[in-house]
């Protein structure tokens, strides 16, 4: 596989980290006097450009504590862009960042975690003068995965915060992921960005945590599929991957977890991307 340097997105302004830090700070401070349960998801290091705050927030009653406190302190909130998140909740403050509650882990409409599971593994970190809680380890590294692969495509910003959240922890569990992505159907995300990391050899992987990946026939056929690839950053995804065979294999796994109707909704979420891309030429 040759490894080449992508340049999409070159041209793409670049946000204001100074605005953004402020942000985090203040809601980071908010929320943690108010006691209200929650983890800042999609976050690794602050040298990575964001354009927002995402907050993971899934009791019912704490997210409706935290919208009420960012009312009072100035911020208005408003609807997303067309085909976007129909449950995230995005709101905005003169001189601010957007912060957007998510009410679980679901890229959309596919769900890919359990939100309570995940903010009780949550941990308290210190970023410069800030203390916040974020997830752990493990839930970090998957949540970034599996969010990658619902956008078909795996930047290298996302690479980026992968190799924070590994390297900075002592006791890293693949164990923890793979029976994660085991449990949600979510295999083929995982696996795919753990190859290239491992192509790129900026983790070490064992061999053995690759192949227990192998075990499910979609892996498979990204293996294959991917030894006839040049590795360049941003990397896309096919949709014959990322949304038709996914949701094959991803709805089903949840059967259980889900009223019909939301099991319905993520099986079709897999399909706004494909009709996204269509519709601005992409695909």
């Amino acid at each position: 596989m040759q490894i080449e340097n992508g340049v999409e997105d070159e041209m793409i302004a670049k946000p204001d980290m100074n605005k953004w830090f402020s942000t985090f700070s203040f809601v980071s401070k908010l929320f943690r006097e108010a006691d209200i349960e929650h983890a800042f998801i999609k976050l690794a290091d602050i040298s990575i450009p964001m354009w927002d705050i995402d907050v993971l927030i899934p009791n019912p009653i704490e997210e409706l504590r935290a919208l009420k406190l960012l009312s009072q302190h100035g911020f208005k909130f408003f609807k997303p862009r067309l085909l976007g998140h129909p449950l995230k909740i995005m709101c905005e403050r003169e001189g601010f960042m957007s912060v957007d509650i998510y009410p679980d882990v679901m890229w959309i409409r596919k769900k890919v975690a359990d939100g309570i599971d995940i903010v009780s593994r949550r941990r308290l970190v210190s970023i410069k003068e800030t203390k916040a809680y974020v997830p752990s380890p493990e839930d970090s590294f998957y949540i970034i995965a599996t969010h990658a692969y619902s956008h078909l495509r795996i930047k290298p910003e996302d690479i980026q915060k992968c190799v924070i959240v590994i390297s900075e922890s002592e006791d890293f569990s693949w164990n923890r992921v793979y029976d994660l992505s085991l449990t949600y159907g979510t295999m083929d995300a995982v696996y795919l960005l753990l190859k290239i990391l491992s192509e790129l050899e900026l983790v070490e992987i064992e061999d053995d945590v690759l192949s227990k990946f192998l075990s499910v026939r979609i892996c498979r056929m990204i293996e294959s599929w991917m030894k006839k690839q040049e590795l360049k950053l941003p990397f896309r995804i096919p949709t014959r991957f990322g949304c038709v065979l996914s949701s094959f294999y991803h709805s089903p796994k949840i059967v259980r977890k889900a009223k019909f109707t939301d099991v319905l909704y993520d099986f079709f979420t897999h399909y706004l991307a494909m009709a996204s891309m269509k519709l601005t030429g992409e695909t």
